[in-house]
């Protein structure tokens, strides 16, 4: 079994090295993970996905086990382009999704922002090209605006979860428990959730989360800082 802090630490050092191969390669030291998966998911709309691959192996000292596992490729809905993520920090992302947020509570915004700059906006056609169209500053000013918006809303009307609960079927089995305890410590607790439609869910075992820990209220300041 792996300690969280410790699965913390080699998601950490496997961004470093694959930040460090970047940069070595670019050359270039000022460049940060935002901007490698920006460099990326540019690569990515050009080149398409096989490409861009075998761009990151044979130009940028990328193996095969870094592209494969280190970083997550949010295809668009059309099979062509779509947006990249480094794997340690796609449950920030996703959590908006999977459990939702209750009504009354704000989303921690630095997270909410991940969420809006890589879901909302590359499955939204027109929110992407007009981001896309944006220099740097602008496309940062355009998701701190989002932000705030997706926010407010949250605040006052909650956001949906994506997985359901089975109520008559909602214990995982022993080999569910094993497998789940490899990835996290004795601190989480394994429910079992569904997603997808009738017919064609999918079963998964998640840590249960404590929303006063997850989604903690940010101080008025943090936030009015995002007010447009």
């Amino acid at each position: 079994m792996i300690p969280h802090s410790v699965k913390g630490m080699l998601l950490n050092a496997m961004q470093g090295r694959m930040l460090n191969k970047f940069r070595s390669k670019s050359g270039s030291q000022k460049i940060t993970i935002e901007n490698m998966e920006e460099i990326i998911t540019n690569e990515l709309v050009k080149r398409g996905e096989m490409n861009t691959k075998k761009w990151l192996i044979n130009e940028r000292g990328f193996n095969a086990r870094q592209v494969n596992q280190g970083l997550v490729w949010n295809k668009s809905e059309k099979g062509r382009g779509g947006s990249v993520t480094m794997r340690a920090g796609l449950k920030d992302i996703m959590d908006y999704e999977f459990y939702g947020v209750p009504k009354g509570v704000w989303p921690n915004a630095k997270r909410l922002k991940k969420w809006v700059e890589t879901r909302v906006i590359q499955r939204d056609v027109g929110l992407r090209k007009e981001w896309l169209g944006k220099t740097p500053k602008g496309k940062d000013s355009m998701v701190d605006s989002l932000t705030y918006v997706f926010g407010r809303a949250i605040y006052n009307n909650g956001l949906q979860r994506y997985a359901t609960i089975d109520p008559m079927n909602n214990q995982p089995t022993s080999n569910e428990e094993e497998k789940f305890y490899s990835k996290y410590d004795e601190s989480h607790e394994p429910i079992v959730v569904y997603y997808g439609k009738a017919g064609r869910r999918q079963r998964r075992i998640v840590p249960k989360r404590r929303y006063e820990d997850e989604y903690q209220r940010m101080t008025n300041k943090e936030w009015s800082d995002m007010e447009v």
